[in-house]
């Protein structure tokens, strides 16, 4: 009598069929997808006391930011200032007591590697005025990344320096010079585009597109971009317009893929493509490479009736 109880062995083909759809699965897990990138640009088109922009920003006296017990500026005794705008500029406090850095800081989750830019507007400066790039910046005790333009004039000693706010619970003045250039050079006056740029830990400042230092840093990991002032009050000047962008370096990094023909199927479209989003004209080359690579693993599996590679458990 037949032993009708037993589980038939799959055929060869059928194997193939399987080691090949275990390879596109394994294949669609190693691909890292393209994550969207942020951006946010402005020029400041209304007045507010506290910058926002609809929840755009945090500064000092925004609800729910803590930023009272950050100390900065003199021997670092002041606490950090906010931020105005009026339409077409945003500058630091103007009053004669004396405050702390003015800071603002973007909302939401930004990637490490971070671009970041201001135009500068120089009324009437006194003091020690600066203009202030901010990267890997914390919003929730202000910790992170300064690069400061100093806005005092060519003959007045003006410097470029970069950087450390080191947060509460650290050791006056509460922030860390890792860099400083001195000299005419470096002063700078309306209109200038003061920009900083950070990629792994390497920090980068540039003025009117021209690299001022290059330095390496591993403090701060992760935060938000945002921009700044010096302590104060240090008179009349500000930006005009801000800019920042963010970037994951390597995302797509170890994917090898030679580009094949441009028409992706409506299956593999529908599995490349990120989710709630369409796959646009730059995405086809990726997408028709992995396609060209899973013919061709399919092609050779059947053509040889098994498997080319060690069988994976489905």
């Amino acid at each position: 009598m037949c032993n009708t109880t037993g589980t038939r062995s799959p055929s060869p083909s059928m194997r193939a069929m399987r080691t090949a759809l275990a390879t596109l699965l394994l294949y669609l897990g190693a691909v890292p997808t393209t994550a969207r990138a942020n951006s946010y640009t402005t020029n400041f088109p209304k007045a507010e006391p506290l910058i926002s922009e609809g929840g755009g920003w945090v500064t000092a006296g925004t609800p729910g930011v803590h930023w009272h017990d950050t100390l900065c500026g003199g021997k670092g005794d002041r606490h950090v200032s906010s931020v105005s705008t009026t339409p077409g500029y945003a500058s630091p406090p103007t009053e004669p007591r004396q405050f702390g850095d003015a800071l603002a800081v973007l909302t939401g989750t930004w990637k490490p590697d971070q671009t970041a830019q201001g135009t500068v507007r120089v009324v009437s400066p006194s003091g020690w005025p600066e203009v202030e790039i901010r990267l890997r910046t914390s919003p929730q005790d202000a910790t992170g990344y300064e690069i400061m333009w100093s806005a005092r004039g060519k003959d007045e000693t003006p410097y470029l320096a970069i950087a450390t706010w080191n947060g509460p619970g650290s050791v006056a003045p509460h922030y860390t010079i890792l860099k400083q250039l001195n000299g005419p050079e470096y002063s700078i006056k309306t209109g200038d585009v003061v920009k900083g740029t950070i990629v792994g830990n390497t920090i980068s400042a540039y003025t009117n597109g021209k690299l001022q230092f290059r330095i390496t840093n591993d403090k701060f990991s992760h935060g938000n971009p945002g921009f700044g002032f010096n302590e104060g009050p240090s008179g009349v000047y500000g930006i005009t317009s801000f800019a920042a962008s963010d970037s994951d370096s390597g995302s797509v990094a170890s994917a090898q893929v030679i580009p094949d023909d441009p028409r992706p199927t409506s299956i593999l479209a529908m599995a490349y493509a990120p989710q709630n989003d369409s796959i646009s004209s730059s995405d086809l080359p990726l997408v028709s490479g992995r396609k060209n690579m899973v013919k061709t693993a399919c092609a050779s599996a059947i053509a040889a009736r098994k498997p080319k590679v060690a069988a994976l458990p489905i």
